[in-house]
């Protein structure tokens, strides 16, 4: 069980629109939170890799800024619909919350489980 770090990929759509990954998830595994998540409107998260029996959950806080990263309280997201996002194969589903900081937590999954998770996040 690790804290994997996330990435921010380079887009051409200016600062109103961030991308950030976070690579080989394992059986275990969190993200590292990305903390400017409330800064922007909408919000979508997509998993893609070898699953293995393994979920992902989307996990949200609304934390003050220097906050330590151990004193936040993670709770899991709801899409639109507010159904607790749970992912299992591949997919793209949209956030509901406007939580300050979000990650990803892996659950289950066996041995070959390795996932990459990013986070679209678009301010209008």
């Amino acid at each position: 069980m690790a804290t994997r770090a996330f990435t921010e990929l380079a887009t051409t759509r200016g600062r109103s629109v961030r991308i950030v990954e976070w690579t080989g998830l394992l059986t275990g595994d969190d993200g590292q939170p990305f903390p400017f998540a409330a800064h922007y409107n909408d919000k979508a998260v997509r998993v893609t890799g070898t699953f293995n029996g393994a979920t992902i959950i989307p996990e949200g806080d609304v934390a003050l800024e220097n906050t330590a990263e151990a004193d936040l309280v993670w709770a899991q997201l709801r899409d639109p619909s507010h159904t607790l996002i749970a992912i299992t194969a591949a997919d793209l589903r949209q956030i509901l919350e406007g939580a300050s900081d979000i990650r990803p937590r892996g659950s289950g999954g066996g041995g070959s489980t390795s996932l990459r998770v990013r986070l679209l996040l678009v301010r209008k």
